[in-house]
């Protein structure tokens, strides 16, 4: 049994008694052997199919078991066959989409058919008869279908499912196949210009005279075109397709034949029906006006006139004629060179317009300005410069001190007047330095280099004071910023009171040295380390107070020097030689032997460890006792005081006492230590008479002779 690709069904399967009659109890199922799970049977019906449509051709083998209604079996085999089903294909001999020609439909099946002919067919849109249907041999057959008249529409050829049958005993699939056809004549195209240019508004000018011959031709859709060209009343050409027409037009364009031009054309539609033609008549001008002469910037500010950079954006223009309605229209435009390698980057700042744009209207940029002049028929005279408008003046300098010297390098005062000025280099062309010496004039514009021989010159005659620096940078545009720094240059050194040298003697365990004075403020002072006994001392830096780091405990010189340094630098030095010596003593003493006397004046001496030569009796202090200055005399070391007791007193303690800081030695120049001494008196006669016995030895203890006479 067979059956076609994509056919699921595949046959009844029957069943009858022994006398021929259908039996109405019999079922049906596949045994499960071969390609059953492949097909579906009917229980009731034996109705065979396929699960899922054969797809290629393949064989199928099954065996069909039938049970009657009292249990009775009976088996067949079965082979399915899938067969490729014929086919037919329908074709025409039109290549276009429409045609006003006979068409001849081709109809070619895949294998042989016998009941194929004119009446298996079904025809709408036109009519045909059996003469028009022949055999063509070789399983192909034609049709010659002539479409009606002056009208459109489709002509459909059609067979039908299951009306042919093919040698393989299957049945054709139904095909159809359509044809558009249309044999009206077209309107005539309507013919204008692309671009009837000239100097007006675009779409407004209408007087035939331009520069570009392009047409734009209308007609029904899917029309095409032939063109005939004459040339200042010459000959007609040949037909030219549309694209002729235009290669044709560009070259008389390029060539500048400029003249009348009459140009008629004929619509061909998509069927092949020719209209009437239409004709238009132009004036081709190509020829451009030559009138502008010169355009440029009319400043180029900046340090070159010539280099398209400024920060005024007007121009100037020279013409050859004046421009005027009905001659040459002049318009201006200017383009942003977004990204000046990348033309195609550009974008419109302002449209064309009828005059200049105003310079304060721009702004910064690079720019490509545009003037043209446009005359009757569109042609134009277009020049152009670009430049850059740079309006903004270069970020200010920071200008700061190269070497603010001295202990303190942000207070602007310094033995160095160069200066360090950071801008950005890529910005500016010219910086330029204006000096002015305290409260005088601004001097002229200084270089770099002018400026430092200026503040050299300063340095090596002495000549300090108040300084004002402005700096100023200009760009390539032209445009200018400027920064100020005032400063104070000062090139003199700091003066020690008492010249390059001084002494000073100190007294063993005395820390503190010398003070150190100079004749200006704000001054630093610093113990120079090139002196090795430097290291023992300290100095109090703004004081100038010199003193030992640790006390010293021994005699000595020693030497060092003391720098002094000002706030813009300057130095000076002073050296110093410190003495070290005992510190001055004093001994006082009395001229009474007994530890308690009765005496009226006692005589005090002094005995100094180095001679004095201030010392007074004012530096003396006593007790319980008188004296007058005239009671003191000496020189050198050694000095005398009488002093007499005090009479309203009968006995005490008479003191005398030298007064601290009061006496300074001649050599050391200290202070003598401060000492005192005291001396007891008595004027008052004992009351009682006194008892005295002896050791009396001997045999009579009372006799007075003995050996022992201590009493």
């Amino acid at each position: 049994m067979n059956i076609g690709i994509g056919q699921n069904y595949v046959t009844d399967i029957t069943a009858t008694d022994n006398d021929g009659n259908h039996d109405v109890g019999v079922q049906y199922r596949l045994a499960e052997t071969g390609d059953y799970e492949l097909f579906d049977i009917n229980s009731n019906t034996g109705e065979l199919t396929l699960r899922v449509a054969a797809t290629a051709v393949v064989e199928y083998q099954l065996t069909v078991i039938v049970t009657d209604e009292v249990g009775n079996q009976a088996e067949q085999s079965l082979t399915v066959n899938v067969v490729d089903a014929p086919t037919v294909t329908i074709t025409d001999n039109i290549s276009a989409g429409v045609t006003n020609q006979p068409v001849t439909f081709t109809f070619v099946f895949s294998e042989i058919v016998n009941n194929f002919a004119f009446d298996s067919l079904t025809i709408t849109g036109a009519d045909a008869s059996a003469n028009d249907f022949s055999d063509s041999g070789d399983n192909t057959y034609t049709l010659i279908i002539t479409p009606p008249a002056d009208s459109t529409g489709v002509i459909s050829v059609s067979i039908s499912d299951d009306m042919i049958i093919g040698e393989s005993g299957q049945t054709v699939m139904g095909r159809s196949h359509n044809q558009e056809y249309d044999t009206q004549i077209p309107a005539a195209p309507t013919i204008s210009l692309e671009d009837d240019s000239g100097n007006g508004e675009p779409g407004t000018d209408s007087d035939l005279i331009t520069n570009n011959g392009a047409l734009t031709v209308t007609a029904e859709i899917g029309a095409r075109f032939e063109y005939y060209v004459t040339w200042d009343g010459g000959l007609e050409t040949d037909a030219m397709t549309a694209e002729e027409y235009q290669t044709y037009i560009d070259e008389r364009e390029a060539m500048n034949d400029d003249g009348e031009y009459q140009v008629r054309v004929v619509a061909i539609d998509a069927a092949g029906n020719f209209s009437e033609s239409q004709s238009i008549t132009f004036t081709l001008d190509t020829t451009a006006p030559s009138s502008i002469t010169s355009f440029r910037l009319s400043d180029d500010s900046g340090v070159n006139s010539s280099d398209g950079i400024t920060r005024v954006a007007g121009t100037s223009i020279t013409s050859s004629v004046d421009s005027g309605p009905g001659e040459v229209l002049r318009e201006f435009r200017i383009i942003n060179r977004n990204d000046i390698d990348d033309p195609d980057d550009d974008t419109v700042a302002f449209d064309w317009q009828p005059s200049a744009i105003a310079s304060n209207l721009i702004p910064e940029g690079v720019y490509r300005y545009e003037v043209r002049d446009t005359d009757a028929a569109g042609n134009v005279d277009e020049v152009s410069l670009v430049f850059t408008l740079d309006t903004t003046p270069p970020t200010a300098p920071v200008i700061s001190l190269l070497d603010d010297t001295g202990v303190n390098d942000e207070d602007r005062i310094t033995t160095n007047g160069y200066l360090n000025v950071t801008y950005d280099t890529d910005d500016v062309h010219d910086v330029r330095y204006f000096v002015r010496q305290g409260g005088g004039e601004e001097q002229e514009a200084m270089s770099v280099s002018q400026y430092q021989n200026f503040i050299d010159a300063l340095v090596n005659n002495g000549d300090s004071g108040l300084i004002t620096v402005r700096v100023e940078l200009e760009d390539v545009a032209g445009n200018i910023s400027d920064s100020t720094i005032e400063f104070t240059l000062d090139v003199t050194a700091p003066e020690f009171e008492g010249g390059d040298s001084v002494s000073a003697n100190v007294l063993i365990g005395v820390d503190q040295v010398f003070t150190h004075h100079v004749g200006e403020t704000n001054v630093v002072f610093s113990i120079s380390e090139d002196i090795a006994d430097g290291a023992l001392f300290q100095i109090d830096p703004s004081t100038g107070v010199v003193s030992f780091i640790e006390t010293t405990t021994e005699i000595g010189t020693y030497r060092l020097t003391v720098i002094a340094t000002d706030a813009a630098g300057n130095q000076a030095e002073q050296n110093l030689v410190v003495n070290v010596l005992e510190t001055p003593t004093v001994t006082i003493t009395d001229n009474i032997v007994e530890d308690v006397t009765n005496a009226a004046t006692i005589q005090f001496t002094f005995t100094f460890s180095e001679s004095v030569s201030d010392f007074t009796f004012e530096d003396i202090t006593i007790l319980n006792g008188t004296a007058v200055a005239d009671d003191l005399t000496g020189i050198g070391t050694s000095y005398f005081l009488q002093v007499t007791t005090d009479s309203n007193m009968d006995n005490g303690e008479l003191r005398v006492t030298l007064n601290s800081d009061a006496v300074t030695g001649d050599v050391s120049g200290q202070y003598v230590a401060s000492n005192s001494h005291s001396q007891f008196y008595d004027n008052v006669a004992p009351t009682e008479t006194p008892n005295a016995a002896i050791v009396d030895n001997g045999d009579d203890s009372s006799d007075g002779i003995t050996n022992d006479a201590t009493l």
